[in-house]
């Protein structure tokens, strides 16, 4: 409760709603936090060893993606802003969606290649995956 006040008081006046947002984007984040802190004094649930690179690459590698498509949002925005020949909104929206999915698609499994989280199984499911895999195991 606490940090959404806080944050309330701080993000609000400067960013209206948006900031009201994020707020509470923040005070969920550290209720989560608390509840795996609270959860693990209790009953050790959290992974280590082979099961936390399981669960954490695919984290990580959501992270990245999240960094991706972002970069690619405001940097097209940016682009198609400083164009001599702006195209119509829409166009413009619509290739930045198709970039930043196909891009965000790619960082993710990327991701996953690079952390090694992909399991010899998955890979045989997945089409190509399993040649980035032999690449990646050299």
């Amino acid at each position: 409760v606490a940090v959404k006040i806080i944050g309330n008081v701080v993000f609000v006046p400067r960013y209206g709603i948006t900031g009201g947002a994020v707020a509470a984007i923040l005070a969920f984040g550290v209720a989560a936090a608390l509840n795996l802190v609270r959860l693990h004094g209790r009953t050790a649930l959290i992974p280590r060893g082979e099961a936390m690179r399981r669960v954490g690459a695919p984290i990580i590698a959501c992270g990245m993606m999240g960094m991706v498509v972002l970069a690619l949002l405001y940097g097209g925005e940016y682009m198609f802003a400083a164009a001599d020949h702006p195209l119509s909104l829409r166009l413009e929206a619509t290739v930045l969606t198709l970039v930043a999915v196909t891009a965000g698609i790619v960082s993710y499994a990327a991701g996953l290649v690079w952390m090694r989280a992909l399991s010899p199984e998955l890979a045989r499911m997945m089409p190509g995956a399993s040649k980035l895999l032999r690449r990646n195991s050299r």
